[in-house]
């Protein structure tokens, strides 16, 4: 690239960022509102249907998810563009081109979610079923609590401790894992220049680019424990 590799991902993290940190809203919200509901209802037909679609969604690989997608919404139906963040050379400024840009990420962004949406999903059903099991519920029941209180308040916001912790390992992986589909979108973020590095076995780049990771990772977990405290005030640290 005759830059400084400090340059270089620079010049590719916005990308990433804009679709990671989307993705990783989408689904973890997504499977946390469908986790709970499913766990609240279960037994009941909307728990079966989201629990068989979100178990066989979950044994499809991101690359797959992302290829359907492109060949349905981009190539057969031609309504999304199939690869890049911008139309080139189109001029567009303002308004106009926040859309273009949003269109060019509705493929990727759809695909990284849907791929990461079953685990967020499970993991709250199991932990919600679990939560609905402890004497906190049944002497909330008792005190006459609403049904929507019990849900959100007691319930759910006991759920979304797994979830939370979760979060920051999926980082990592979705950061790294994203190289698949931005490979099939031909997206400009760091997974493509992780697969252009590789391919040219530039080692600087690589390098640059796992410690940048390892670097969100391991502040996002931090972050994370602190965010402990206030979802659940029995969470007390050492001072």
């Amino acid at each position: 690239y005759n830059a400084p590799v400090l340059d270089v991902i620079l010049g590719r993290l916005p990308w990433t960022l804009l679709l990671v940190d989307l993705s990783l809203v989408l689904s973890t919200g997504i499977g946390i509102a469908l986790g709970i509901e499913s766990g609240w209802r279960r037994g009941s037909r909307t728990d079966k249907a989201l629990l068989s679609g979100m178990m066989s969604l979950n044994g499809f690989p991101d690359f797959f998810i992302g290829m359907v997608l492109l060949l349905v919404f981009g190539v057969t139906l031609g309504l999304l563009p199939i690869s890049g963040v911008m139309t080139p050379y189109s001029g567009l400024s303002g308004g106009a081109l926040l859309w273009d840009v949003f269109r060019h990420l509705i493929l990727p962004l759809t695909a990284l979610t849907l791929t990461h949406v079953a685990s967020g999903y499970l993991l709250t059903r199991n932990t919600m079923i679990g939560a609905l099991k402890e004497p906190y519920m049944l002497t909330a029941r008792a005190k006459g609590v609403r049904p929507h209180v019990l849900k959100y308040r007691h319930a759910g916001r006991n759920s979304m401790l797994p979830v939370i912790t979760m979060t920051g390992v999926w980082l990592g992986r979705v950061m790294t894992g994203t190289i698949f589909i931005e490979i099939i979108f031909s997206y400009p973020g760091l997974g493509y220049l992780m697969y252009e590095s590789l391919m040219l076995r530039d080692y600087a780049i690589i390098q640059g680019v796992m410690l940048l990771v390892t670097t969100v990772v391991l502040a996002v977990n931090f972050l994370i424990d602190l965010s402990y405290i206030r979802l659940d005030p029995r969470v007390e640290y050492a001072r």
